[in-house]
């Protein structure tokens, strides 16, 4: 990071199954690790909140939780959203509703929607 400063901004991500945020003691020691990663880092954004979100019971419910955490410790959130040929996936459409809702426009990343093309 420091060798490329200036010319490109590298972020750690920690990329997570959606699933491990259910619990509410993982997720929470996530959120925190990436909270105490940033607060180490002189601009504040040296990590971001990250999960994998695909067709997924209580997807809604598991994305909120993530949101929450993301809201709570000031993080950003890198989303691998969708990664599949399923006209039913869902996962791109709460993110965006979830980010309007909760105000965190410009906050998010999404990645790796394949589905969109099903769509």
């Amino acid at each position: 990071r420091e060798e490329w400063a200036g010319r490109i901004e590298l972020q750690c991500v920690s990329l997570t199954p959606l699933d491990l945020f259910d619990d509410a003691f993982a997720g929470e020691d996530i959120a925190l690790e990436v909270a105490r990663v940033n607060a180490a880092d002189p601009r504040g954004r040296a990590a971001s909140l990250g999960a994998f979100i695909y067709r997924n019971d209580r997807l809604e419910e598991k994305l909120r939780r993530l949101f929450d955490l993301a809201e709570k410790n000031g993080l950003g959130l890198d989303l691998h959203v969708d990664e599949g040929l399923h006209a039913d996936a869902e996962g791109l459409r709460l993110v965006a509703e979830l980010a309007v809702r909760k105000g965190l426009a410009g906050r998010i990343a999404c990645s790796h929607c394949c589905s969109l093309s099903m769509q």
